[in-house]
């Protein structure tokens, strides 16, 4: 299932995926001026139509109130949803995923989402298999499944919507991850089932997407400032905004306006997941920016919060390399083997080989 707006140039490649995985492709578009509509019919998908409101989660779960519509019937507690986006590719093992959601008594399980465009690849987990008889989405942005009815779902990870823990195979688990409490869906294998997420190559474009975000979670913040919207006494829906903004406005180029988003989370809600999430992120930004004094500082921070320490060891040794102490940053770098940001986002461990083999240069030359 998929909403759409203007995706005619990669829904071919996301459609041709699913052939042979799914038993019906289901299409929601949000109002394109482009040929979307027509893609997806002539590839065999079912084509509802809606507005676009500016909320994600309104447009799920319209997209699935209009699939159980076309197809004559209510969702029951047998039937599977593979939420998946148009800049995405399904790599799967049909015979095998149908094995697993037959042996599962969850209501969702995590999928592996390898991800091209950012400033690292990295693997991430979240919820997009699900049964809808049992869940919905909720959120505007970044938004992420909660149950119709009786109880909360666990959190998909401490990262609505952008990863989640680390554990592998798909048996239910509850634990903590880098110091953060979570209760985490089950698994689907990878050799099952993971998509392959493109997001959009074209730096205008990604910049373009990010502002649109940067408008919602404003928008969102100033209902609750006004009065118009839910959650002015819910201090962690506020940090969860600020969270979405700040990394929204990064996108968007505005690393000001995200320092000042990030700061102000850190200061609402300390001590929360969403504090080590804004606290990580804000100390990337400046990694990136150069002030690497203020990252260290950080990154300590994150250490007496439980983020995992090769993860602190691989940002700690990037800041003192860039401040000239190499022996320093030599020596953190070498125990180092895996690098797990504390959203569940798997760095490629290439990416660690090649910062080791600079640094070892520039410590050999010192």
């Amino acid at each position: 299932m998929l909403i759409v707006r203007d995706s005619a140039a990669m829904l071919d490649r996301c459609l041709t995926s699913l052939r042979g995985v799914v038993d019906l492709i289901h299409v929601h578009d949000t109002g394109s001026k482009d040929d979307t509509p027509a893609i997806a019919a002539a590839l065999d998908a079912v084509v509802s139509h809606g507005t676009w409101t500016g909320d994600f989660a309104a447009a799920r779960n319209t997209a699935l109130a209009e699939a159980a519509a076309a197809r004559g019937a209510p969702w029951t507690p047998a039937d599977w949803v593979l939420s998946i986006d148009a800049d995405d590719r399904a790599v799967t093992v049909p015979g095998k995923l149908r094995e697993v959601l037959a042996a599962t008594t969850a209501d969702a399980l995590l999928v592996d989402i390898d991800n091209a465009h950012d400033e690292l690849p990295y693997t991430f987990r979240t919820a997009r298999l699900f049964r809808p008889a049992q869940l919905r989405w909720q959120g505007r942005v970044h938004e992420h499944l909660v149950r119709i009815a009786g109880g909360a779902a666990p959190d998909v990870f401490v990262d609505r919507g952008h990863g989640t823990g680390v554990g592998t195979g798909h048996l239910q688990a509850t634990g903590t991850v880098q110091g953060i409490g979570i209760a985490e869906w089950p698994s689907a294998p990878r050799d099952a089932i993971r998509l392959e997420h493109q997001g959009y190559a074209d730096p205008d474009e990604r910049r373009s997407k990010a502002e649109r975000n940067v408008e919602l979670a404003q928008a969102m913040l100033d209902g609750i400032a006004d009065g118009s919207a839910d959650g002015a006494r819910d201090p962690v829906r506020v940090a969860d905004i600020l969270l979405d903004l700040g990394r929204s406005l990064v996108g968007a180029g505005r690393t000001q306006d995200a320092v000042d988003a990030f700061e102000t989370l850190r200061e609402l809600a300390p001590g929360t997941r969403q504090w080590v999430l804004g606290t990580d992120a804000l100390a990337r930004l400046l990694l990136g920016a150069g002030m690497d004094e203020a990252v260290l500082v950080l990154t300590a921070q994150l250490r007496g919060a439980g983020v995992a320490r090769d993860y602190c060891d691989w940002l700690d040794a990037q800041a003192l390399a860039q401040l000239g102490d190499v022996a320093e940053a030599w020596r953190l770098l070498q125990p180092v083997q895996r690098v797990v940001d504390p959203a569940g986002r798997v760095y490629p461990p290439e990416h660690l080989a090649e910062l080791k083999r600079l640094v070892d240069r520039l410590h050999a030359m010192s």
